[in-house]
């Protein structure tokens, strides 16, 4: 019978020696609003692995851009890298964008954005001195992707003021490693 106290004294011992239980760094990031519990994004040729924010209900309105205050408060060092490419390359530009954000420090999040910028190129004819020849006018595309420190919630999208230049194509929150 003086085993049994010294075995229950040896078992609290152990117990109190046990480290304690240590939440995932997943659970830890997520709560500190790091990253979001979800999928990858799939577009028609590229997966995106940040999930995509989805506008607010638009009552038709299908153009949003970042609110303008909270797209200040939260953009990070280096908020935006800039492509000129077409329409069908969005996609492609949003899937850059990830490995950018990925590579700033505290970016948690970022949206991607298009505008529209007329322009002229004039090539040089050497036989005819008539200034049009040559000249390609058309609509040339801009996209830039903005990086955050915070994740962006729905109510962050707000209707855009100006649906010819500058709209949100979709915005993106980083994903926990749920491993």
């Amino acid at each position: 019978m003086a085993l049994a106290p010294l075995f229950v004294l040896l078992l609290a011992t152990v117990a109190m020696a046990a480290p304690a239980p240590q939440s995932s760094p997943s659970s830890d990031a997520s709560q500190q609003g790091k990253c979001v519990h979800g999928s990858p994004t799939k577009t028609e040729n590229y997966d995106i692995m940040y999930q995509q924010v989805k506008p607010p209900s638009s009552d038709g309105n299908n153009n949003f851009i970042v609110d303008p205050a909270w797209l200040k408060r939260h953009s990070t060092v280096g908020s935006s890298i800039q492509m000129s490419m077409g329409n069908p390359f969005i996609s492609y530009g949003e899937f850059k964008c990830q490995y950018s954000c990925g590579g700033i420090p505290g970016c948690v999040s970022y949206a991607g954005y298009q505008s529209g910028i007329p322009y002229h190129f004039h090539m040089a004819h050497r036989i005819s001195a008539d200034p049009g020849i040559g000249t390609v006018v058309g609509s040339h595309k801009k996209f830039e992707c903005y990086f955050f420190d915070s994740l962006i919630e729905s109510k962050n999208l707000v209707p855009a003021p100006d649906a010819e230049n500058n709209v949100m194509t979709h915005a993106y929150n980083k994903l926990c490693d749920d491993k």
